[in-house]
C-alpha cells in the first residue's frame, strides 16, 4: 500500500502549487485524503512564506503543522475531524472531478 497514492496539486495565478491533496488507497474501490497541504508565498515571488499541513487518519484523529519560514518556526497540534467527506470512489480512467474538486468539505 506504501505506493498506492494519488496526489493533485492546485496552481495559483503565478503557477504556484499552492493546495496538494494526497489520497492513499483505503480499499480496492477507494481512496482517503490522508494529506492536506496550503501554501502562502511571499509576494509574487516562489519563496514560501507559511504552509499548512493537515494529516488525516481514518479514525478521525488529526495533526496539523504550521511552518513559518521567516523567522522559521514551527507549531503542531492535534485534535479530531469528521472524516467522512475524506472518502473519494477510485475513478475510472478520465473521470477525476471528485479528486480535483479544490473546496472539500
Amino acid at each position: 500500500m506504501k505506493d498506492n497514492f494519488v496526489g493533485v496539486g492546485f496552481l495559483d495565478d503565478h503557477l504556484r502549487e499552492y493546495v496538494v491533496y494526497v489520497f492513499a488507497e483505503s480499499s480496492p474501490e477507494m481512496l482517503f485524503l490522508q494529506r492536506a497541504t496550503h501554501r502562502e508565498y511571499v509576494g509574487g515571488t516562489d519563496k514560501i512564506d507559511n504552509g499548512s499541513t493537515y494529516y488525516f487518519k481514518e479514525d478521525g484523529s488529526l495533526v496539523i503543522t504550521r511552518q513559518f519560514f521567516n523567522p522559521h518556526r514551527q507549531e503542531r497540534t492535534t485534535g479530531t475531524a469528521d472524516v467522512a467527506t475524506n472518502y473519494s470512489r477510485k475513478p475510472e480512467f478520465g473521470h477525476y472531478e471528485d479528486l480535483i474538486r479544490l473546496e472539500r468539505s
